[in-house]
């Protein structure tokens, strides 16, 4: 069983609204693994999600589900990308790339950026 989507959209909020709280990118393996399990002993988080899947689940639940887009969704922005090169926000776009995130734009310009160690983008 999975959880209902509002509860899950719920959930993944808070989680990321928390992980960008917490600088998700700059923790290491080790401090984001303990903080999965406090989501997970979380009665707000892991409790809820435990009312759908088996508790032995929850912490992959959180990882996979949950936050797995969060870095992706992160990096999409390409504000930084356009700030550091000096492109106004409002340029044309022709199409958007994702592995590594780029734009085309209707000039003939590419732009593109990936994320380098620690989760930081890199321009």
């Amino acid at each position: 069983m999975s959880l209902p989507d509002n509860v899950r959209e719920e959930l993944r909020q808070k989680l990321w609204k928390e992980a960008e709280h917490i600088g998700w990118f700059s923790l290491s393996p080790t401090v984001k693994s303990k903080q999965y399990e406090v989501w997970t002993r979380d009665p707000n988080i892991g409790g809820v999600i435990s009312r759908y899947i088996s508790v032995g689940d929850v912490r992959v639940y959180l990882k996979d589900t949950l936050l797995k887009d969060f870095a992706q969704h992160r990096l999409a922005d390409d504000a930084m990308p356009y700030r550091v090169l000096g492109i106004p926000v409002k340029t044309d776009v022709v199409k958007t790339y994702v592995k590594p995130h780029g734009r085309r734009l209707r000039d003939g310009r590419i732009i593109c950026w990936a994320e380098r160690a620690r989760g930081r983008p890199h321009c």
